[in-house]
Formats: structure tokens, C-alpha cells, sequence
């Protein structure tokens, strides 16, 4: 009924090329830049936007560059949930994380900030339980082939780019479509629009219907 996501990143070292010009990194809202995180808990959730509210801090790290420093975006879903999506890229801020949390009306679940964190989850039908449960995960997939270290963010890459693939080799649907694509992109560029006139809810329209 209710999740966060957060992804923050200090790329100050992109906003700018080798020849010295601005990369895209360099203007883009951090909230436009959702689909890591609201992807997932939408995926989990099975859901989609429907209403967007924005807010951001401005440009006060890198005001040369005229990067936004923060950007979070309240959302509404189709089912009724309540989303939180905090993105930041140009911040004072080592390491980069990724961070979930998911409440449900049994439980709750949530991943740690640092890479020696621990992911946790509590059940309520559980009552021998008197903590969260430590989970065993990590960013690699147990079952990957030594190939799928190549892209740098665990194996993640390698089985999205192997599922696209075959969904064109073998003509079917890809696991994530045209429509779930844009259910992960459009909250984001509607929080900005909605942080851009003072934090006014705007409708995120539904691609289907287009």
C-alpha cells in the first residue's frame, strides 16, 4: 500500500565532456530519471501511476552546471498506493545506493543504503518473530554466467538485454513492453512539471489510451 524509492548518485564527473561541453546529465531533472527504482516497486505492486506532486531543492551544489540538487515525487497509483521517489545527482553524497522499502498490511520489507547493509523483512503472521529477518541478497544473481559481470551493476544488465533480445529473435512480448515502459517514465516527467508549478498533483496519462 505504500513505497519508497531512492537512487542517488553524486555524477558531477559527467555533467560535462572531455571537450569541456554539457552532457545531457548536466539539465536533466534528477526526477526524470525514475525507472530504477519506481520501475521495480511498480513491477512488484503490479500498478501504475495515475497522479503526480513534485518538489525539488533547486541548484545550490553545482549552481555552474544549473544541475536540480534533489527531486522527490509523491505519487498515486490506479490501485490507491502511495509512492515516494527521492533521486539526487548532484549531491554530497559517497557512496551511491538504491534504496526500497515496501509496506504491505501483513509486512514490510526494505534494502539496506551501504553495501554492508542488510536487507530486512517482517511478517506479522510470524509471531515468533521478534525482529525483521535478515534476507540473503545481494546484486548478483547466483545463477549467472561469469558474461553477465560485464556491464558493471551486478548481473542485472545481462538478463534484461538477454530477456530483449530473445523477445525480438523469438517475436514475443518483451518481459517489460512499450506501455510498462512508459508506466516507469511518465511519473517522473510529470513530477517535474508538478515541482515546476509550485507542487500542483498533475495526471499522468495512460499510454494505452493514446
Amino acid at each position: 500500500m505504500y513505497a519508497e524509492g531512492e537512487y542517488i548518485h553524486d555524477l558531477g564527473s559527467l555533467a560535462y565532456d572531455e571537450d569541456g561541453n554539457k552532457t545531457w546529465r548536466a539539465s536533466l531533472p534528477p526526477i526524470m530519471y525514475p525507472t530504477h527504482d519506481l520501475g521495480p516497486i511498480l513491477r512488484i505492486m503490479q500498478d501504475r501511476v495515475v497522479t503526480a506532486v513534485g518538489m525539488h531543492t533547486g541548484c545550490r551544489k553545482r549552481p555552474e552546471t544549473g544541475n536540480i540538487d534533489m527531486e522527490v515525487g509523491i505519487f498515486r497509483t490506479a490501485k490507491g498506493n502511495v509512492i515516494k521517489q527521492l533521486c539526487g545527482f548532484s549531491v554530497a553524497k559517497e557512496p551511491a545506493h538504491h534504496w526500497f522499502c515496501i509496506y504491505g498490511t501483513k509486512g514490510q520489507i526494505e534494502s539496506p543504503r551501504t553495501p554492508d547493509g542488510k536487507h530486512l523483512m517482517w511478517l506479522e503472521d510470524m509471531p515468533a518473530l521478534t525482529r525483521s529477518i535478515e534476507l540473503p541478497l545481494g546484486t548478483n544473481h547466483r545463477g549467472a554466467p561469469p558474461e553477465a559481470l560485464a556491464g558493471g551493476h551486478g548481473t542485472s544488465e545481462y538478463f534484461m538485454v538477454n530477456d530483449f533480445v530473445r523477445s525480438i529473435l523469438d517475436d514475443t512480448k518483451p518481459p517489460i513492453d512499450v506501455y510498462e515502459a512508459m508506466d516507469w517514465t511518465l511519473p517522473g516527467i510529470c513530477a517535474h512539471i508538478s515541482a515546476e508549478a509550485g507542487g500542483e498533483p498533475v495526471e499522468v496519462p495512460d499510454p494505452r489510451e493514446w
